[in-house]
């Protein structure tokens, strides 16, 4: 359902529905499994052949949408794995998306060494949903984000950082900025740089 900025359901408004699965654990790699619109009922994608597993369930949104909620039976799956199981059914995936999303970027002063770095936003209340976006120039802008409070880092690479792991993000947060976007606002920031440390580096 698309909702207008007092929660309230706006009547015949359609979102083509899109759908991935990707297994838990491999981080930055395209979805295994992947759905459009079904032809005769456009907001509905099914995904066919799923082997048995734990999934992060992804949905492209473009513009200012995106997911409020992702519900499977009990399982609340913006913050737990889509687990498909041998011989068992999975309950329907009901998706909820806002249209009234925050938009968030900034600049970040980086060391002159450095020649790739990115930013991390991390969701207080989902961290396992964190995004990030690449600093080009000394600048980022995050596509449409969920409203709420998020942790934001600027590091040095992606590829090995366990961003969603508490026990790794510890040795960061002095260097974090905690921001809190609002529905429909644009806001900016300006972020310190922070080197990560390789595992087997000092």
């Amino acid at each position: 359902a698309l909702l207008d900025e007092d929660g309230v359901v706006r009547p015949n408004r359609r979102y083509l529905a899109q759908a991935g699965l990707r297994a838990d654990g491999e981080r930055g790699m395209s979805p295994a499994y992947h759905a459009g619109p079904e032809k005769d009922d456009p907001e509905k994608a099914i995904l066919h052949g799923v082997e048995p597993g734990r999934y992060i369930l992804e949905v492209p949104l473009m513009q200012r949408f995106y997911v409020e909620s992702m519900q499977s039976g009990m399982t609340d799956l913006l913050r737990e794995d889509l687990v498909v199981a041998p011989g068992t059914a999975v309950p329907t995936v009901e998706v909820r998306i806002r249209d009234d999303a925050a938009t968030l970027n900034g600049t970040v002063k980086l060391d002159p060494d450095v020649k790739a770095a990115a930013v991390i936003a991390i969701p207080e209340e989902t961290p396992r949903r964190a995004r990030n976006a690449i600093i080009l120039d000394g600048q980022f802008q995050f596509p449409p984000l969920a409203p709420g409070r998020y942790e934001l880092f600027a590091v040095d690479h992606l590829d090995d950082f366990a961003y969603s792991e508490q026990d790794v993000i510890g040795k960061y947060l002095a260097h974090a900025k905690e921001v809190t976007l609002r529905p429909n606002e644009r806001t900016t920031v300006e972020l310190e740089f922070v080197k990560v440390v390789r595992e087997g580096q000092q």
